[in-house]
């Protein structure tokens, strides 16, 4: 059985790196790259920019019958409530 010899190496370790001297981002400039960090994460720049409108729905008329909707139904469930608690009074 044979033990062998460390071989000498020439090569030197690397340094480590020096830390960064730049300041973090602050203000207005942290607020964008939050965001764009933010749509990296989830993926929503994928999303939004595959997302059209189709031609039909992009009308007044179409927006004012969805408005025309919920305000219908929002009227219904007021009035139910209201017609729970009012007790008519002329006194």
């Amino acid at each position: 059985m044979t033990i062998d010899k460390p071989v000498p190496t020439t090569e030197q370790p690397e340094p480590a790196p020096e830390p960064s001297t730049a300041a973090p981002p602050t203000g207005e400039e942290w607020r964008h790259h939050f965001r764009d960090r933010m749509k990296d994460q989830l993926g929503l720049r994928g999303v939004v920019s595959e997302y059209l409108i189709p031609v039909e729905t992009n009308t007044i008329w179409y927006t004012l019958g969805g408005v025309l909707a919920i305000s219908l139904v929002l009227e219904i469930l007021t009035g139910m409530a209201l017609s729970m608690r009012y007790i008519p009074d002329a006194g």
